[in-house]
């Protein structure tokens, strides 16, 4: 956690995070699909509209 006690700057943040990865603090996700994303869209405004 040293890192996230420097200047905040491109380059410490960076390194923060690729601390917090390394502790395992996150995890990987999975994110779905473009076309996916606009198919809920579009179901969505439809379900608004009636």
């Amino acid at each position: 956690m040293e890192a996230m006690n420097r200047n905040k700057n491109d380059r410490n943040d960076a390194r923060s995070l690729a601390q917090l990865i390394r502790s395992g603090w996150f995890k990987s996700v999975h994110i779905k699909s473009t076309e996916s994303q606009e198919m809920r869209t579009l179901l969505a405004a439809r379900e608004f509209l009636r």
